[in-house]
């Protein structure tokens, strides 16, 4: 059984819970850039939206994000997965006040029924 993760505090604004159409509409998977035995690395672009941006994407047509992807399943080792890439999020995340001239800035968490991503 896959253990749930643990919930975002009240006051984050960067950890969202969205459904895969939602995430296909609002991003476009242009090329791979990178893959391991967890994951994958994508660059994407926000897809153009109307009205105020929302839930970590720009609506800038020009820019551009890193997305690290890892596929969700039913196992221990797809929830480990999740896990590991959440500790790793909370640690990017704590650069966001104080950047590291050698670390992507990190945007957001998103987590669909199907991935869990960090988007930089």
């Amino acid at each position: 059984m896959e253990a749930a993760l643990p919930s975002p505090p009240p006051e984050s604004t960067d950890v969202f819970s969205l459904s895969d159409q939602v995430l296909s509409d609002r991003l476009h998977f242009i090329e791979e850039i990178g893959f391991g035995n967890w994951g994958s690395v994508w660059l994407c672009r926000p897809k153009p939206r109307t009205g105020a941006s929302k839930n970590g994407f720009s609506d800038a047509p020009d820019q551009k994000l890193a997305v690290k992807l890892v596929h969700r399943s039913k196992t221990s080792t797809t929830a480990a997965r999740v896990r590991s890439l959440w500790n790793e999020m909370k640690i990017v995340r704590t650069f966001k006040a104080d950047p590291h001239p050698s670390i992507i800035p990190f945007h957001s968490f998103i987590i669909t029924p199907s991935y869990a991503l960090i988007t930089m």
